[in-house]
């Protein structure tokens, strides 16, 4: 076998890898809750709590997720929710229980662009929100839902 023929069935290899596991794609679906990155940089087991009173939330985001449980959102409301003021790209996933899994909405824009969802009714009037971001891109962001 020459050189270049096992060089051509490698890089088919190499492309069939890339396909299987979904490589050069953007994340699409919501992460679980395996590792909790909070906005003060700590690792914990647990998401941070916002009353609806206390959004807007400042906070920042740099490679990981921030988790945040909202509570004493109207129940039965649907409900904007929304990442302003990014100088960077973070997505914005929104669930609707506690083991971030009931995925109610997301939004992927690009760039520093604002991210912006409506998630359904929730007869809890909970929220459970990721902040995604990416490495290379820490950012600071509000975190609001109305």
């Amino acid at each position: 076998m020459n050189g270049g023929t096992i060089r051509q069935r490698w890089a088919g290899v190499a492309l069939a890898l890339c396909l299987l596991a979904a490589c050069g794609r953007e994340r699409q679906e919501p992460l679980g809750a395996e590792d909790w990155v909070n906005p003060d940089g700590a690792t914990s087991a647990e998401p941070i709590t916002l009353q609806a009173s206390q959004l807007p939330y400042a906070g920042a985001v740099t490679a990981g997720i921030n988790y945040f449980h909202i509570v004493g959102l109207p129940a039965n409301t649907p409900q904007y929710v929304a990442v302003t003021g990014k100088r960077a790209d973070a997505d914005l996933f929104v669930l609707g229980n506690a083991d971030f899994s009931d995925f109610a909405c997301a939004s992927t824009r690009g760039g520093a662009e604002d991210d912006q969802c409506l998630s359904p009714p929730r007869a809890s009037g909970e929220l459970f929100v990721e902040v995604y971001g990416f490495t290379g891109n820490d950012t600071p962001f509000v975190l609001d839902v109305w």
